[in-house]
């Protein structure tokens, strides 16, 4: 300050004293407002008060009370230890606070106030976060966020908020003070950013740290502030947590209370059972129902007591999109379709011309040249076309881009499906007693029920021993059996492992066996294998053997460094890719390598001729009468199995994209492929299926159940899978959560407290996840390579030059040509005779007898553990960027909910797209 200003400042102070006022008298009745018309209410008064107290003096309020905090004549001076007392023994003189300490008390209590007020408004009914039983739906629940919490405070609450981040968040890493007083200004620009505490991918975030602990406070001052409390008591639920866990986390006001979550869960039941009936009203559904048990164990055995094998049936309600259902399930059209007994026209030329073998000829070209793609980084670029040829040019009947698959659970019962006059009690229960449908409306339209071969087997043998009843309800014509996709997926697994699994562990990589064993597999040949270990085997050495393939043909040890020095065009790589189609995935290419002609050098690479030992009947050529074998037996084996594999890829890459229509194309090779291996279940519902989309299923009919056959919870392209499937995973939770309470399926608590509230479960695991903000490390749908073994796989299969030409080279083993040995059955007409005549007569006989049962892939009853539970329940396949992405095995017992990151800002990166969340393909939107 200069002399001038100290000059002023000491006549003004003087000419106060003079006035008889000190200077705290003097601001103090310079800032009191007199009352209006009064003698001190001078304009230049309030005129300059009003200006410095309003910001427009260059100092205003907030620079003068620093200030004085600052000034260092209202600082107390530190006192020295003394020889008789500690400094802090001594006390002010005359108990007088300085003007620092007064500052702090006043601020101190004006924060108070005002944290006293925010609080008030926060936990009030007008902050939402009061969550009374009877208003709560899944739906509100599963949309709850941190960033909902944030967002409160930060309307209520901003000083709440301020006061815990100056506590939480360390003052290098939260906002300044300017930043703060931006117009506009959110935490959730700090919320949303990654910290750098912690390790890893799981580093904690203080905000959210912050978030929590202003929900137990507000949970403390006002015990309906419950929100948070009850979310985190369905996850313990959900988590099947023991009650001392809820008895515990109440006590910190981090849960509610057990019985609370009861109360709560029973109301949201109610909620979906109103759902569902509103929805069954429109008879715009189909249900799809499986068996359910487990065992309950008798660890200390008293006398008669033993062990009790609880059964049921689980089911669930799917919403119809995309068809008209009044015209579509009209039973009488169907009824006098069946009447008119077209199926008699059902010959062989009808199962054969229903396989389209431009189109599938057409997509295997184009799975060669994606297969290629896929390992070469230089060809990377034709991805996107390779893409968009499925959708467009190859495809069939898609299901409607985006469409997200609606569902409900039902309660559970404790009618066994497995047995079929319980069927009706199973059908009686969902329709009539939850759905709350009358007779006479359930028998007005065709109903689809799904379910696997053995569900559509009972619900086929319901309709035959009930068809006389006089009564249209109990005749349960109104049923239309639809099986699902993902156990006939399973058998079609099974069937290719056991064509070629071979006989010996020796060096013959034309057999599963051996490539198992060079691989390092645990999969059995058995009949019913691992899903996971068996899909993984068999694609993986699909992808080696045509990589092997274009190697041989190219005649190259690096693809990736020829087609960098040869460049070549999409269209010249599909014409190669249908080169190697040609050459090796049909069955003109196995016939010609079994039996050669001159030209088989120019068709095939040479390799080194083999000494002839047998011909491919086994028969000794050793004797002189017996002409030597000239073809390839091993190079056969390999082209049958390409071919095989090739179908099944096709089969699970269609319906990861929702291409139902390609599905069916696989599924008519598949009526001569299950029929020649002996599958026979299988093979007679395809049939079926074949005489009811020829014959008898209207054009609205067939639309409808082509656009309903897949589900897709998220909505994301490339995630539609089989409902069978979803359902195993609704059973799945539901085995979990019944080791909860030692009852029956058929309980009120079961029904009431955890079926209907089944898919919330699944989905509570994740949602907490993401509350939180938890990396998703844990529940990752990763597509692990193992890429050294598939190395050394190459480096063998080029070595053994199995791809190549060997005349004479025999094999350990010959695999049936499943497609041909089924074509031979149905040739002459006879089993395809006795089939229209035995359905005809009884529409439910598709099957001729018990025995047909061998082949069929054991429904859950027959397979399951000691307890009931699945040994290997899989994630779906995706589809991401055109490529087919598998879970690995310990991906199976992981979290089955959560929503759409799967595939955000991974379009253009297939690696991280390969790691996309694989939760989100059982999200959904609960009701």
């Amino acid at each position: 300050m200069d002399s001038t200003k100290a000059a002023h400042m000491d006549a003004i102070l003087l000419e106060i004293q003079r006035k008889g006022w000190t200077i705290g008298a003097f601001l103090n009745d310079l800032l009191t407002v007199p009352a209006r018309g009064s003698m001190g209410a001078s304009s230049l008064r309030a005129q300059m008060v009003s200006k410095f107290l309003n910001g427009g003096t260059a100092v205003g309020a907030r620079q003068v009370v620093e200030a004085m905090y600052q000034c260092r004549y209202g600082i107390r001076k530190k006192r020295r230890n003394t020889a008789g007392q500690s400094a802090n023994a001594v006390r002010p003189e005359g108990g007088k606070l300085m003007a620092r300490e007064h500052l702090n008390a006043w601020a101190i209590s004006t924060v108070e106030e005002l944290l006293d007020r925010e609080a008030h408004g926060v936990v009030s009914k007008k902050g939402g976060f009061h969550l009374r039983n009877k208003d709560v739906t899944w739906q509100f629940v599963h949309s709850f966020s941190m960033e909902n919490i944030l967002s409160l405070l930060e309307t209520r609450g901003s000083t709440v908020l301020r006061v815990l981040a100056a506590i939480a968040v360390p003052k290098k890493r939260r906002p300044d003070v300017a930043e703060l007083e931006k117009p506009g200004f959110s935490y959730k620009t700090h919320f949303s950013q990654h910290v750098p505490s912690g390790r890893g991918n799981n580093s904690r975030n203080p905000y959210v740290i912050l978030l929590v602990a202003a929900m137990l406070l507000m949970h403390a001052r006002n015990a309906h502030f419950t929100l948070f409390q009850k979310i985190v008591g369905v996850w313990l639920f959900a988590q099947t947590a023991a009650h001392s866990v809820y008895a515990v986390l109440g006590r910190v006001g981090l849960s509610v209370s057990y019985t609370t979550v009861l109360n709560l869960l029973r109301s949201l039941s109610n909620s979906a059972k109103v759902a569902v009936r509103r929805t069954a009203t429109a008879r715009a559904f189909l249900a799809i129902y499986d068996n359910l048990n487990r065992k309950s164990r008798v660890w200390d055995p008293d006398l008669g007591e033993k062990d009790i094998m609880y059964n049921g049936t689980a089911a669930t309600l799917v919403e119809l999109e995309d068809c008209d259902v009044e015209q579509a399930f009209d039973v009488k059209v169907l009824r006098e379709a069946r009447a008119k007994e077209d199926r008699k026209k059902l010959t062989i030329d009808t199962l054969y011309n229903r396989i389209d073998w431009a189109r599938l000829n057409a997509v295997i070209a184009m799975h060669v040249l994606n297969i290629l793609t896929e390992a070469v980084p230089a060809l990377e670029i034709h991805r996107e076309n390779i893409c968009e040829q499925f959708k467009t040019t190859l495809a069939i009947h898609r299901m409607r881009e985006g469409r997200q698959t609606k569902l409900h659970p039902l309660a559970t019962s404790d009618f066994n499906e497995g047995v079929t006059q319980e069927n009706a009690s199973v059908l009686d229960d969902i329709f009539i007693d939850q759905l709350k449908l009358s007779k006479e409306e359930v028998d007005r339209l065709l109903v689809i029920v799904g379910g696997d071969q053995s569900t559509i087997e009972k619900l086929r043998n319901l309709k035959k021993f009930m068809a006389t009843c006089p009564h249209g309800y109990t005749r349960y014509g109104w049923v239309l059996p639809l099986i699902q996709l993902w156990h006939m997926g399973w058998a079609d697994l099974e069937r290719v492992l056991r064509t070629h699994w071979g006989k010996t562990q020796g060096d013959d990589l034309s057999a599963f066996r051996s490539i198992n064993i060079l691989l390092g597999r645990k999969v059995k040949d058995e009949k019913r294998p691992e899903y996971y270990s068996t899909l993984r085997l068999i694609l993986d050495t699909l992808k080696a053997d045509v990589l092997d393939c274009f190697r041989v043909h190219l005649r190259t040890d690096n693809l990736n460094a020829y087609f960098t020095t040869h460049q070549l065009s999409f269209s010249d790589l599909l014409k190669l890719s249908e080169t190697i189609r040609d050459h090796y995935i049909c069955i003109g290419a196995y016939e010609r390598a079994l039996h050669p002609d001159e030209t088989v050098a120019e068709f095939f690479v040479p390799g080194k001729p083999s000494k002839p030992r047998a011909t491919f009947t086994g028969v000794d050529c050793s004797v002189p009468s017996v002409p030597p074998f000239r073809g390839d037996q091993m190079l056969a084996n390999s082209i049958l199995r390409l071919l095989d594999s090739m179908l099944h890829y096709e089969f699970q890459c269609a319906i990861a994209e929702g291409d139902i229509g390609r599905v069916m194309n696989v599924m008519a090779v598949w009526t001569f492929t299950f029929t020649g291996s002996g599958h026979n279940k299988y093979a007679n519902e395809l049939i079926e299926l074949t005489c009811q989309f020829e014959f008898e299923f209207s054009g609205a009919l067939q639309k409808a159940i082509l656009n309903n056959w897949l589900c897709n919870l998220s909505g994301i392209p490339g995630c539609w899978f089989p409902m069978d499937l979803l359902q195993e995973k609704n059973i799945k939770q539901l085995k979990k959560m019944s080791q909860k309470r030692n009852a029956d399926f058929g309980g009120e608590f079961f029904q009431d407290v955890i079926a209907l509230n089944i898919r919330a479960f699944i989905l509570a695991t994740t949602s907490m996840k993401e509350t939180v903000r938890l990396a998703r490390t844990s529940s990752i749908h990763r597509r692990t390579v193992k890429q050294g073994a598939l190395n050394e796989l190459a480096r063998n299969l080029t070595e053994l030059e199995l791809h190549k030409f060997c005349a004479g080279r025999a094999s350990t083993h010959i695999p049936r040509n499943d497609f041909e040995a089924g074509y031979e059955q149905l040739e002459d007409g006879n089993k395809l005779r006795d089939f229209v005549k035995r359905t005809l007569r009884d529409a439910g006989a598709i099957h001729e007898t018990d025995s047909e049962s061998q082949g069929v892939v054991p429904d859950e009853a027959e397979a399951s553990g000691g307890n009931g539970v699945r040994v290997d329940l899989p994630m779906p396949s995706m589809q991401i960027n055109g490529l087919l992405v598998v879970a690995d095995e310990d991906d199976s017992d992981k979290s089955d909910g959560a929503s759409s990151d799967i595939a955000e800002g991974h379009e253009d990166d297939s690696d991280a797209a390969e790691e996309s969340d694989m939760e989100s393909v059982y999200t959904d939107d609960e009701e």
